[in-house]
């Protein structure tokens, strides 16, 4: 993660009633007016980097597709939603 993400992350259990970040915000916004919530996220890997799809429902299914996974990471944390990941990201050994 970026140390940006990282310090939100970290403050979603010490805050009481603090509002998200602005771009979490901004998508908790986006949610309210379009009857939506964010259930889950899919982290997956792209390349050399993690990524992620958010699966939003309400109204309509909406699935917003190549996002960030530190991003996707940090909204699921924040709102307690499930966060898939393939289990060949989990068993990967790192190489010094």
């Amino acid at each position: 993660f970026s140390g940006e993400v990282a310090k939100h992350i970290s403050s979603f259990d010490d805050t009481e009633g603090e509002q998200a970040p602005s771009i979490y915000r901004m998508i908790e916004e986006i949610c309210e007016q379009n009857e939506l919530s964010l259930v889950k996220v899919k982290i997956y890997e792209s390349g050399d980097v993690l990524r992620a799809n958010l699966y939003f429902t309400g109204k309509i299914d909406l699935v917003l597709r190549n996002y960030r996974a530190s991003d996707a990471i940090a909204l699921a944390v924040f709102y307690k939603i499930p966060i898939l990941v393939r289990k060949n990201l989990l068993k990967e050994t790192m190489k010094a």
